[in-house]
């Protein structure tokens, strides 16, 4: 009988040990899978024998994350490490922060809590995607606290992973997505470039990572800001393939410090598609939520298209965010996107401090597309909406500016809507324009800009802006400066644009005013006057030769009230009838005024 039951109890351990090692080991025929029933932070016993296992004692029976992880590394992938902990803090202090260096999809998302990695006490990374980690996967943790200097979660090798998933998907707070946060200093994830130091690729990132689903500078439910010390995403590199930030859309936002993403280097374009920018998981604009700016964009091709980007509550003067999207590179396209706005795209809340869109050297932008779908919604500012410093070349095409998603609900803008300074050869159509609080369209310094256009003559495409009505041309949305102010070098053609409800409050009174320039073209435009306000006027020059040349040829004039003296074209800006000393004009304006005024 003593025989039997040793003979039994030797079977017993055999089973169980024999069970252990199927669930948490490397098979012949599959990858190895290593299951995570363990919070402590204690390495494998044996790192490459297939066994997760902390202890040399017994069958294996502890499983940690760091124990798993040295197994997956020093197997060839694809490896598999999966929990049934979760919600647990595991400090990644017992050795080097942790870094993937084989393929491995790390999936907590089937866990209520996910599993939480708290790095307050790991000295580096919270965990680290290093040479040989292409293809991974990583969904369902918590990783925050990254010490000071350091970042929650760095990219620095390989190519083609997925941070995240469908956050509808999986039962942790964020379904297969992330959290990441309360980084001290450093970003929420960080893709970098080389040269570097193993654990990382010399190169740095190879690109084609994919970024999706996940919360960043939030708690993982995206109710409670929790931001990061520096930018959401920082991507410092990347070669190759794409880079897609976006598809289910990440939250960013509370990085008062930073960048909701920062595109700040690497030759990979970037696609930053459908994402929360600045809004909590509710789509509400909050101060509590919002970034220092929505998103910067540092290297040439990228694509930023819907996404939600607000930069804090309902008074503009005081929010936190300072502008939606900053450009300082070329050939980029910024489409669809709402500017300014809680997640819905309208009502005042999300403003900014500075502006919308913010571009500085930046030369062949696509900014709005002349569709529906590619229309770009910019309001709620503080200062301009769009703000073009040194810019050439850029195509603004089919935007609302001062309007929700609606075109006719305002947000207003408090200073000029369009400022282009320094800027040349940038052509702005099809766009409806308004709620300005000082010009509609403002060419301060620059030469060679399109405003409208190119119709010349019938049956030419019809490329012209609508300024101060909105889409419903029956309520006013008054642009309170001039509708279109010209006073750079010259050379700009204003062309077949509609505008009214113009220079409500500014003196000296006009529609379009050339304030400085020579040889500018405004034809073809159809001019609703206010009362006291002259549709084109032409300031007298400061010195000689300045404002020659300029053709004014525009379809209709059409005067408020034509008694107050209000010219339809005023060549020196007085408001006096008589054009010059060889034109005696027939007293006070018509109503409506004949196709080839005058030309100076």
């Amino acid at each position: 009988m003593a025989v039997r039951l040793l003979l039994l109890a030797i079977v017993a351990a055999v089973s169980f040990g024999a069970l252990a090692v199927y669930v948490n080991s490397a098979t012949a025929n599959d990858p190895a899978k290593f299951i995570v029933d363990d919070s402590l932070d204690l390495p494998d016993f044996n790192p490459g024998d297939g066994v997760c296992d902390t202890s040399a004692a017994g069958p294996p029976v502890d499983c940690t994350f760091r124990a798993a992880l040295d197994e997956s590394n020093a197997l060839a992938g694809p490896n598999v490490i999966n929990f049934t902990v979760s919600n647990t803090s595991t400090l990644a202090a017992n050795g080097p922060p942790y870094v993937i260096q084989e393929r491995v999809t790390i999936d907590a998302s089937a866990n209520p809590g996910g599993f939480n990695i708290d790095a307050t006490g790991s000295g580096g990374d919270g965990l680290t995607l290093g040479s040989g980690s292409s293809g991974s996967v990583i969904r369902g943790l918590d990783i925050e606290n990254a010490p000071a200097g350091f970042s929650n979660l760095v990219i620095c090798g390989g190519a083609s992973s997925t941070i995240g998933g469908d956050p509808d998907a999986g039962v942790a707070p964020s379904g297969e997505g992330n959290a990441f946060r309360g980084a001290a200093t450093g970003d929420g994830i960080e893709i970098v470039g080389g040269p570097l130091a193993l654990p990382c690729d010399p190169a740095g990132s190879l690109g084609g990572h994919t970024i999706v689903g996940n919360k960043i500078g939030t708690e993982a439910d995206g109710l409670t800001a929790d931001g990061n010390g520096s930018s959401g995403i920082n991507i410092t590199g990347g070669i190759g393939a794409d880079i897609t930030i976006g598809g289910f859309p990440n939250l960013i936002s509370d990085h008062g410090a930073g960048v909701g993403i920062d595109v700040a280097g690497g030759s990979a374009d970037v696609i930053i598609q459908n994402n929360w920018i600045g809004l909590d998981a509710n789509g509400n604009a909050t101060d509590a939520f919002a970034n220092l700016d929505g998103i910067h964009l540092h290297t040439d091709g990228n694509t930023v298209w819907n996404n939600r980007i607000a930069g804090g509550g309902v008074d503009p003067s005081n929010n936190p965010g300072f502008a939606g999207i900053f450009i300082n590179a070329n050939d980029n396209t910024i489409r669809g996107n709402c500017i300014g706005f809680d997640s819905d795209c309208d009502g005042t809340a999300g403003g900014f401090l500075l502006n919308g869109i913010d571009c500085t050297d930046g030369n062949d932008n696509i900014i709005g597309d002349g569709t529906d779908e590619g229309r770009n919604v910019i309001g709620n500012t503080d200062f301009t909406a769009v703000d073009l410093l040194t810019c050439d070349g850029n195509d603004f095409n089919g935007n609302y500016v001062g309007f929700g998603m609606d075109g006719e609900e305002g947000a207003p803008v408090a200073a000029d809507c369009l400022l282009l300074t320094d800027s040349d050869d940038n052509q702005i159509r099809n766009s409806y324009i308004g709620n300005c609080g000082l010009v509609g369209i403002n060419l301060l310094s620059g030469t060679g800009n399109s405003v409208g256009g190119p119709k010349v003559a019938a049956g030419d495409d019809n490329d012209g802006n609508d300024l101060g009505r909105g889409t419903d041309p029956a309520t006013p949305d008054d642009i309170n400066g001039f509708c279109i102010e010209l006073a750079g070098v010259g050379g700009h053609t204003v062309r077949n644009n509609v505008m009214a409800n113009c220079d409500v409050n500014a003196t000296p009174d006009a529609s379009i005013m050339i304030t400085a320039g020579n040889l500018n073209v405004v034809q073809g435009n159809d001019i609703t006057s206010p009362e006291d306000a002259d549709a084109v006027a032409i300031e007298a020059p400061a010195q000689p030769g300045l404002n020659n040349g300029n053709l004014i040829a525009s379809r209709i004039f059409r005067m408020v009230n034509a008694s107050t003296g209000a010219l339809p074209i005023d060549l020196d800006n007085d408001q006096v009838t008589i054009n010059d000393a060889g034109d005696a004009d027939p007293g006070t304006p018509t109503a409506t005024c004949g196709a080839a005024e005058s030309a100076n």
